[in-house]
């Protein structure tokens, strides 16, 4: 019987698999790069990774991941939908994103920021394929490309999120090549909403849908208002109207939840946002620039923020010009600025400090919601191997340990201000005995 040209078809596809597998596994098993494992990060740090993994619907690259991208290959080969093609497109787009996710916290060697890279470029590439598909399976079926943006959408959100928490690894001079990949990739994501929705007043509904599917808290939603920025410069003139609607809806949102944090919390949330715009500045200046027009911020983060944009907008300016091109006064101007964020944000530590201590010493009066919250934001602050560096283990383990070990250092600290009132009293003692003394007729 003869057998059919698909069936051929799909065996010479199956033998080519199979005569790559015998001549190239064993080398690619000796010569395979190491990925990062949970041994050589922090715990914390590992179960955030393999969340973030879970979350875009993939498991943390291991270290023969090569082995499943052979796999992904084969996969499209056989596959002709395009809307599935592109699916696959997206899990490994999520692979990628999350393998130079665990590899910056593995080492701040430069051989493995460079590996930080590479996995990032194979992520854009992926995502520049799912633009290339998309007219392609929006003519084919509107209705699936519709559901696949749905799930396209969730991803981009929760990938900018990655990115955005790289910057924070990686080094100064990484940065640059950090915001092409952002900015490609979200021009890439912009195509696939213009070429999906035809409709570009539906745009805002689609995406506060994504937004709110999200499991995010207060402060987060701003990174939501920095995607959204950052589309409406990208999507076409008819579209940024619904572009903008939707940010003016995340940030009432953001507005009515922050409202209800502690004040404290509130103010160390925004010291905290504040200084990642400070290193990486892009949208969240523009973000806060609106937070600052309401008058919605604590009076000192808006004077921090002040001197930050007038650091920013002058820096802007320089690069605009040229700083070989910019005149001694100029040069004046934007050093005083760049002295004035500094000596602002040196102060800001302070506060810091002082903040965290009020919050930790009231920590067991607070309700269990803002408990809640102050845990969770404990969780995600970036210092807060500082903030609970004596205590990690007892808080992970057992909350009454720790707020027994902060019970003890507060008596600690108790003791030690009544030993100084003590030395105060003792001193003023012996300087009164040592004043000379006056009969009391002789005082007019």
């Amino acid at each position: 019987m003869i057998k059919s040209n698909k069936t051929l078809w799909f065996g010479s596809i199956l033998t080519v698999a199979l005569l790559i597998a015998t001549f190239f596994v064993p080398v690619a098993f000796a010569t395979a790069d190491p990925v990062t494992t949970s041994a050589e990060v922090s715990t914390a740090e590992t179960i955030s990774i393999e969340a973030e993994a879970e979350s875009l619907g993939v498991e943390v690259p291991g270290r023969f991941h090569f082995l499943k991208s052979w796999g992904y290959s084969l996969q499209k080969a056989v596959t002709f939908n395009p809307v599935k093609k592109a699916e696959i497109d997206l899990k490994q787009a999520s692979e990628r994103i999350v393998q130079a996710r665990q590899l910056a916290s593995n080492s701040d060697d430069p051989k493995v920021q460079e590996k930080v890279e590479a996995a990032l470029d194979k992520y854009q590439e992926k995502m520049a394929s799912i633009k290339e598909r998309s007219e392609e399976f929006k003519a084919k079926s509107p209705e699936l490309a519709e559901k696949f943006l749905d799930k396209l959408s969730d991803r981009q959100i929760k990938q900018q999120d990655m990115i955005s928490k790289l910057e924070e690894k990686m080094p100064e001079e990484a940065w640059q090549h950090l915001n092409q990949v952002r900015e490609k990739t979200m021009e890439h994501y912009s195509d696939v909403i213009d070429k999906v929705i035809e409709d570009k007043d539906k745009i805002a509904d689609h995406l506060l849908k994504a937004f709110d599917g999200q499991n995010v808290s207060d402060f987060n939603r701003l990174k939501h208002i920095e995607i959204l920025k950052n589309l409406e410069d990208k999507v076409p003139a008819e579209a940024k109207a619904s572009i903008i609607r939707a940010q003016e809806n995340v940030l009432d949102k953001f507005k009515a939840e922050a409202d209800k944090l502690p004040s404290d919390l509130k103010e160390l949330n925004y010291m905290d946002y504040l200084e990642k715009a400070r290193k990486i500045q892009g949208k969240s200046i523009d973000t806060l620039e609106e937070l600052s027009d309401d008058n919605f911020m604590p009076y000192n983060v808006s004077e921090n923020f002040k001197a930050l944009r007038d650091e920013h907008m002058l820096n802007a300016e320089a690069m605009k010009k040229g700083v070989e091109n910019l005149s001694e006064e100029e040069m004046a101007i934007l050093e005083r600025a760049k002295q004035r964020t500094m000596e602002r944000f040196e102060s800001q530590k302070e506060e810091y400090g002082q903040i965290r201590e009020r919050i930790e010493n009231n920590y067991e009066m607070l309700p269990p919601a803002q408990k809640d919250m102050l845990d969770s934001y404990k969780e995600n602050y970036e210092d807060r191997e500082e903030i609970r560096s004596d205590h990690q283990e007892e808080y992970k383990n057992n909350l009454e340990d720790a707020t027994e070990a902060m019970q003890q250092q507060q008596e600690r600290l108790r003791e030690h201000a009544k030993d100084l009132l003590e030395d105060i009293d003792d001193d003023r003692e012996d300087m009164e005995n040592r004043m000379p003394k006056y009969p009391a007729a002789d005082i007019q």
